[in-house]
């Protein structure tokens, strides 16, 4: 085993409010479906890998959304759920916050810049408050992924620190995650001013390390 990969990125959590707030607004897209091996197979059956992907996320019992327009898939997005397997590219411990955990959004090349990832981050919150109100809800997302965090902030959630991620790599894993730390009252850096990830040879200096379950990185 080598550490091979130190990776930054921003948290944002979800306040609470009154759900009537988190309603989709806009015209109505073709629907929305919750993921199951069924609507897997439909949306997403002539990609294999996002099929191998989404299944292993269904057995982690994730809980997962699809936007779904003609047949055609839009955009998707997973969160983690409480006390379960916490989100893939981060520390098994995360899994033992009483939190969900959403990850793994992404929108369709050709439904950029129209605000489905705003849709999508409003729908994923709207479902999990209808399973418990109160519940704590997070998302990171790279220091460097301008769009990602306004898209993040639009949709009204507000920062929560930055959490650091060390991944090992080996022969017949590849890339899997290590260890990580979560400083929750780090300030967020600006956006749009690119932040370099801390070189793995700085961990020689003793830079600390929370340890954890090696969970392998199934985040791509």
């Amino acid at each position: 085993m080598e550490l091979r990969f130190i990776t930054k990125t921003v948290v944002y959590g979800c306040p609470s409010r009154d759900d009537s707030a988190w309603s989709l607004s806009g015209p109505d897209h073709g629907g929305w479906q919750l993921a199951s091996p069924a609507t897997v197979q439909a949306f997403f059956g002539d990609d294999p890998g996002r099929v191998r992907r989404f299944q292993s996320y269904l057995r982690a019992q994730y809980l997962g959304v699809f936007l779904i327009r003609g047949g055609q898939w839009i955009c998707y997005g997973w969160c983690s759920q409480p006390q379960g397997v916490g989100p893939p590219h981060l520390p098994r411990w995360c899994g033992r916050l009483r939190a969900y955990w959403i990850f793994g959004c992404h929108t369709h090349t050709s439904f950029r810049n129209r605000g489905f990832y705003k849709q999508l981050l409003c729908e994923l919150t709207r479902l999990i408050r209808q399973r418990e109100m109160r519940a704590e809800i997070f998302i990171d997302t790279h220091i460097n992924n301008a769009a990602s965090r306004k898209g993040i902030l639009a949709s009204g959630f507000e920062p929560r620190g930055v959490a650091t991620t060390y991944r090992g790599w080996a022969p017949l894993m590849g890339s899997y995650v290590l260890a990580g730390k979560w400083r929750r009252q780090e300030a967020h850096p600006e956006i749009g001013v690119e932040i370099q990830n801390v070189p793995s040879g700085a961990l020689a200096g003793g830079a600390p390390i929370s340890r954890s379950t090696s969970l392998k990185n199934s985040a791509r």
